[in-house]
C-alpha cells in the first residue's frame, strides 16, 4: 500500500478530501480503474482521523491495492466509474452541502489578527504575519515618538509665553490649546476689568486688544448703534454676560509689546507641536487599518483563497517638512 503523506497533510488542511482505492497493476503494468472512493471532511473529524479512515478502508479491502489521497475543491468530483473529473462547484450529488458558518478553527485566526495583526497569519503558518506584526510595532513606536515630540514643543511654547508675554497675577496656570493660539494672533489681551476700583465689571474698551474686541462684538450684538443704557438694563447685562464668557481673566492676560521676535518663535513652536500631535493621530488611523487588513487577510486565507497583499511606505516633501505615506493594498477575490 502506498499513501502519499505529503498530499495527506496538504489536502487535509483544506477540509474535504477524496480517498481513492486503486487496484493492483495488471501484467502489462497498467492500473485498473479505481475500485472504490470515499469522501472525508477533516473539519468534522478530530486530529489524526485521516489515518483512522485510511486504516478502515484497508481493513475492508483484500488483495494488493494502493491508496491515493487528494484535496477535493469545488471543481472536482468522483464520477460513476470511480474516476475523478471536473464538475461545477456545489454540484456533487453524493456530498452534503458545506456549512456556511465558519468553523472555530477558521474564526480563531481572524479574531487573533483583529486583536494583534499578524498573529492569525502566524497560526496558519504564513510568514507575512511578521509584516503585519512589524507594522504594528513600528506604528505604535512612531505614535509614541510623535506624542512625546508634540508634548516637548508644547512645553516650550508654554514656557516662552509665561516668561515673555504673560502678565503674572498669581501662580502660573496653563491654558488649553485655543488660548495659546489666541496669544499668537493678538499682540495684547487688554484688561479684563478696566477699572478695578469701581464695583462691578468694567469691560476693556480698546478694540485693538483681544478683550476689547470681544466687548465691541458684544455691543454690536446686544446694543445696536451704540445705544447708551444703564448697567441694569437687560440688554447691557446680556452684553456683559457675553463678554464675561469669552474674555480672558486676570490670570491669563498677556502683552507682546516690544517682543516681536519672541512672538514669532512662539507661533512657530505652536505649529510644530500641532503637526506632531496631528501625525500621532494619523498613525492611530494607520494602526487601525493594519488590524482590519490583517483580519480580512486571515479570513480569506482561512478559506484557501490567495490574497495578494502590497504594503509600501515612501517619504515625500510637504511645505519644507518631511512626511511618510503608507499604502496598504489587499486584492480580495470576487
Amino acid at each position: 500500500m502506498v499513501v502519499p503523506t505529503r498530499a495527506v497533510r496538504r489536502a487535509w488542511g483544506l477540509g474535504r478530501v477524496v480517498v481513492v482505492v486503486l487496484s493492483a497493476p495488471t501484467s502489462d503494468g497498467a492500473l485498473a480503474r479505481p475500485a472504490a472512493a470515499q469522501t472525508l471532511d477533516s473539519h468534522r473529524l478530530p486530529d489524526g482521523a485521516q489515518s483512522h479512515a485510511v486504516a478502515l478502508l484497508e481493513s475492508r479491502l483484500r488483495g494488493p491495492f494502493r491508496l491515493m489521497v487528494r484535496a477535493l475543491p469545488g471543481e472536482l468530483s468522483v464520477g460513476d466509474t470511480g474516476g475523478i473529473s471536473e464538475r461545477a462547484p456545489g454540484r456533487h450529488p453524493w456530498a452534503a452541502p458545506r456549512p456556511q458558518i465558519a468553523e472555530p478553527r477558521r474564526v480563531a485566526p481572524v479574531l487573533l489578527s483583529l486583536a494583534v495583526p499578524g498573529v492569525g497569519q502566524r497560526v496558519m503558518g504564513q510568514r507575512r504575519g511578521w509584516v503585519y506584526l512589524s507594522l504594528e510595532v513600528v506604528g505604535w513606536a512612531f505614535w509614541l515618538d510623535r506624542r512625546m515630540a508634540g508634548a516637548d514643543y508644547r512645553d516650550r511654547y508654554r514656557d516662552l509665553a509665561w516668561e515673555v508675554a504673560r502678565i503674572p497675577s498669581g501662580p502660573r496656570a496653563d491654558g488649553a490649546f485655543p488660548y495659546y493660539e489666541t496669544l499668537s494672533d493678538w499682540p495684547r489681551s487688554g484688561d479684563y476689568d478696566s477699572d478695578a476700583s469701581t464695583s462691578g465689571l468694567q469691560p476693556e474698551g480698546d478694540p485693538t486688544t483681544y478683550n476689547g474686541a470681544i466687548w465691541a462684538r458684544a455691543v454690536d450684538l446686544f446694543l445696536p448703534g451704540g445705544a447708551v443704557v444703564s448697567e441694569s438694563d437687560p440688554a447691557y447685562q446680556s452684553a456683559l454676560a457675553y463678554y464675561g464668557d469669552r474674555a480672558y481673566g486676570t490670570e491669563f492676560l498677556w502683552d507682546w509689546t516690544g517682543e516681536d521676535g519672541a512672538r514669532s518663535e512662539f507661533a512657530d513652536l505652536i505649529v510644530e507641536s500641532d503637526d506632531r500631535f496631528r501625525q500621532a493621530t494619523n498613525v492611530v488611523g494607520a494602526v487601525i487599518a493594519n488590524h482590519l487588513v490583517s483580519a480580512v487577510d486571515a479570513y480569506l486565507s482561512g478559506r484557501g483563497r490567495s490574497v495578494p497583499v502590497e504594503i509600501r511606505a515612501a517619504p515625500g516633501p510637504r511645505a519644507g517638512r518631511s512626511r511618510w505615506s503608507v499604502l496598504v493594498r489587499l486584492e480580495a477575490p470576487r
